[in-house]
């Protein structure tokens, strides 16, 4: 079973005043179906052409790409983001809080790291983190990377990266990826088609 402060990260409010809002978890499985839902609306030739960014076959990739879609807001999981509303985990948000962050940018160095624990190609899985990462039309520069990646007001501490990666385990439960992709790096159309495919599901 999930653990209560998963279930506590938001992803989106309500507008001003209201109280509503949408689990971080169940925004990143909308975003992969209706990820799922545009590639099947595509011919055979479009699905194989997304699996070629990986290097693997279609049945083989989808699990992947369906993954790492739903991770574009991985790094909404992080005090500087939570603490934009109402911080509901119970983790603690740290002292002097930087709230003026990318949530985007974390989401691309937490799945750089998740993505090479997995035994990922290192080139492939720090582009594709990229290709999510830069799903606003915002792409960082190392020299921003570097700098978040040691933010800790920002990012948060363990728990906080502990969380992130709590969801990201919960992702590979359900969608099973089962084959390492082959591919070594991308390159800039498959990266364009990554992007635009997490920007326009999202």
């Amino acid at each position: 079973m999930m653990h209560r402060a998963l279930k506590n990260i938001w992803a989106k409010t309500a507008k001003s005043g209201a109280t509503g809002w949408h689990p971080l978890i169940l925004h990143m499985l909308d975003v992969a179906a209706s990820s799922d839902a545009i590639l099947a609306r595509e011919p055979e030739t479009t699905r194989k052409r997304i699996a070629e960014i990986l290097g693997l076959e279609w049945e083989k990739a989808r699990a992947w790409i369906l993954l790492v879609v739903a991770c574009h807001d991985l790094g909404k999981a992080c005090p500087g983001f939570q603490c934009k509303w109402e911080n509901m985990t119970g983790m603690d948000s740290g002292r002097s809080l930087n709230t003026d962050i990318n949530h985007a940018f974390v989401s691309q160095i937490a799945l750089t790291e998740l993505l090479h624990e997995m035994e990922w190609p290192e080139g492939l899985a720090e582009l594709v983190s990229d290709a999510v990462g830069c799903h606003h039309g915002h792409r960082a520069s190392p020299n921003t990377l570097g700098n978040l990646a040691g933010d800790r007001r920002a990012i948060g501490r363990d728990p906080w990266a502990q969380a992130r990666r709590g969801l990201f385990e919960a992702l590979l439960d359900i969608f099973k990826p089962a084959t390492i992709p082959a591919k070594k790096t991308l390159n800039g159309p498959d990266f364009m088609l990554l992007s635009g495919l997490t920007s326009f599901a999202d």
